[in-house]
């Protein structure tokens, strides 16, 4: 029976996940959007707060749109180091980075449908903006007098 966590970056609150362990010893966490700077935190704080509580890790699967949004995630995470004189991100044990480039794509959809087997917890992270843009267009629409140039 799976989980949906939803948060809200907008609260002040702190949030600490321990996970239970399962039968099998293997908790599993999906988060969406996870190249995004709370998908990348969340990752860290539900591994850190299961360290600190003396479980078991649970794999985290990140799910993300593009190949540089994994290796972001991946070498945020876990650090990167040099091989072949190429960077490469550090591997962790506990980290899964699923891209899903196009859900309008069989293979990208069963991929994403996959992601969700098993998981315990769904962390749906949104990546909308709080930020309002006035161009001249909306100021001459809407009589609106604002400075604000969407610099």
């Amino acid at each position: 029976l799976a989980i949906l966590l939803v948060l809200s970056a907008s609260h002040g609150s702190a949030l600490s996940v321990v996970p239970q362990t399962n039968t099998n010893n293997q908790d599993i966490f999906v988060i969406t959007h996870a190249a995004g700077r709370m998908g990348k935190l969340l990752a860290l704080q539900i591994h850190e707060d299961s360290k600190l509580s003396g479980t078991t890790p649970p794999t985290i699967r990140a799910i993300v749109r593009s190949d540089a949004e994994a290796l972001s995630v991946q070498c945020d995470l876990g650090g990167m180091k040099m091989a072949g004189g190429q960077v490469k991100p550090i591997p962790l044990d506990w980290l899964e980075t699923i891209v899903v480039k196009d859900i309008n794509d069989t293979t990208d959809l069963a991929k994403l449908n996959k992601a969700f087997t098993g998981a315990h917890a769904s962390i749906l992270c949104d990546a909308s903006h709080n930020e309002m843009v006035w161009n001249d267009v909306e100021r001459e629409t809407n009589g609106g007098t604002s400075t604000n140039d969407g610099g």
